[in-house]
């Protein structure tokens, strides 16, 4: 499957050397030519991902494979991507056609080469081949040997109740525990009445007795962490040099071509490469002039010239355009949608501004703490959210409460509405059981009092522009609405929706603490 795809990221971790988590078991496949776009709040890891594909953050686990191949632990340079950071980067001694010129310097184009060094490349090519799917063989052999070692000692983990809840923890871990049971008990001396852990009885000497279990459970546990631990390196250890294995081939065929049947690119077609970028981002005109003589977009253009001029497969966007003014920004986008269409390339691109992931993207990637809670088609991401949290990040929403009768159907505010979401159906197990649906603000209608699923009061209207937006004072709900019909204040209406505008949400595993 892994090779199928043209970039996949399987079972990504990064934990930074503080014991921050930065990301954890990301699973993504993306398609060549695709644009894709990562989006989330700040801090949820959406911009580490990036560095990793790029070579500049090292995953804790995990794999990186580019056209089948893990390149992981391959540098920046000798991965077929090209950055485009948010600042830019920029050197302000340099002019335009001097900053896009920078990297074609190190680009090689073949050279006409007698037969016997063609003969010669194939059969490097071949020995390396051969070495690589040896030494592949040998290490996964090994690697796979440790893994069954690795599941006995998980299974370990399983049998001890006290350690169920806290098998990932470790010093620094325990260590932030052992400061939150200080703070709890201190604050519970303070206020004997206070609860603060449902867990918990408001006494100080429970918190004590708390402490002293988890600290049993924890130090008890300590041996089998060591040996997990170790077990764990040795096997990242080994999927180091799988992967370096599996570039092995290419590192030596490369070595090769540039002593013998590659050549660095002459003054003169440097300078035609960087023109034909120039005139492909639109700065002609702009070629003598200096970073600080440009505007934030016209630098943006350059950052992006820079990056398509080497002729990379992925081109990585870290919120590129955020610090554009919203003119400029629309317009910037929409020379991102035209460049990936004429180029054809693969982009990935960190943001988290929805517009404009719904605007440019063929998938979008919704994160939130280190996870990917959902991906899909930015229809299917604006219309079918999976979880409250994503319908509430991604877009205007209104969310509603019904109660299960039976099958897919629901009643609300004692009328009968259906269910699509298999997902919620397989959850729900006895009638009466409530379920939350969401409803976008442009997909109800204003209509006459005794038309409507829900009755209400205009309590505000406001023009968008296009759209009045009004909010309506229900019997239990606030309701959004978006109409391009204008609608008096305090004026009593109905709201109506098409069923196929209703969508069950299936309830969130836990509170986002976003």
């Amino acid at each position: 499957m892994k090779k199928n795809n043209f970039l996949v990221l399987d079972k990504i971790g990064k934990v930074y050397p503080d014991g921050l988590e930065a990301v954890r078991n990301i699973n993504l496949s993306i398609n060549k030519g695709e644009f894709v776009t990562l989006l989330g709040p700040s801090g949820c890891g959406k911009t580490t991902i990036l560095k990793m594909i790029g070579g500049f953050e090292d995953p804790t686990e995990g794999q990186i494979i580019i056209n089948g191949i893990d390149v992981k632990d391959l540098p920046p340079n000798n991965r077929p991507t090209a950055t485009v950071f948010q600042d830019y980067g920029l050197f302000p001694n340099m002019n335009v056609i001097e900053n896009i010129k920078y990297g074609i310097k190190l680009m090689r184009v073949p050279k006409e080469v007698q037969k016997e060094i063609t003969k010669e490349l194939k059969q490097v090519e071949t020995q390396a081949q051969k070495k690589s799917e040896q030494k592949i063989r040998d290490l996964t052999k090994l690697q796979n040997q440790l893994k069954r070692q690795l599941e006995r000692l998980t299974e370990a983990y399983g049998k001890n109740e006290q350690w169920k809840n806290i098998r990932f923890m470790r010093s620094r871990n325990y260590e932030a525990q052992v400061l939150l049971f200080e703070q709890r008990k201190q604050d519970a001396t303070k206020n004997p009445d206070a609860i603060l852990d449902k867990t918990l009885t408001p006494a100080s000497t429970k918190y004590d007795q708390a402490f002293h279990n988890l600290k049993k459970a924890y130090f008890s546990k300590v041996p089998l962490d060591k040996k997990y631990d170790r077990l764990n390196k040795k096997i990242q250890n080994i999927s180091y040099w799988i992967s370096y294995w599996e570039n092995y081939p290419l590192l030596v065929t490369e070595a090769f071509e540039k002593k013998h049947t590659t050549r660095k690119l002459t003054p003169k077609e440097i300078t035609a490469r960087a023109k034909k970028a120039i005139v492909t981002v639109g700065l002609e005109g702009k070629e003598l002039k200096y970073p600080e003589e440009l505007s934030g977009g016209m630098q943006q253009r350059v950052a992006l010239a820079r990056s398509i001029v080497v002729e990379p497969e992925i081109i990585l966007l870290d919120e590129p355009l955020s610090a554009l003014d919203a003119k400029v920004r629309k317009e910037m986008q929409y020379e991102l949608k035209r460049l990936h269409r004429e180029l054809g390339l693969t982009f990935i691109l960190v943001t988290h501004d929805q517009e404009e992931a719904l605007l440019l993207s063929d998938k979008v990637v919704v994160m939130s703490t280190g996870r990917i809670r959902q991906v899909g088609t930015p229809k299917e991401i604006y219309d079918d959210p999976d979880t409250h949290w994503i319908a509430n990040f991604v877009g205007k929403a209104n969310f509603f409460k019904a109660t299960w009768i039976k099958e897919n159907k629901f009643s609300f505010n004692n009328k009968t509405i259906l269910n699509d979401n298999l997902e919620l159906a397989k959850r729900l197990k006895k009638p009466g059981e409530e379920a939350e649906f969401v409803i976008r603000p442009e997909d109800i209608d204003v209509v006459k009092n005794d038309e409507g699923l829900l009755t209400g009061k205009i309590v505000s209207t406001s023009y968008q522009g296009t759209t009045y937006e009004i909010l309506v004072k229900c019997q239990n709900y606030n309701v959004l609405v978006e109409s391009t019909d204008f609608v008096n204040v305090g004026k009593h209406v109905g709201l109506r929706w098409n069923p196929e505008d209703v969508r069950f949400l299936v309830p969130d595993k836990k509170r986002y603490n976003l």
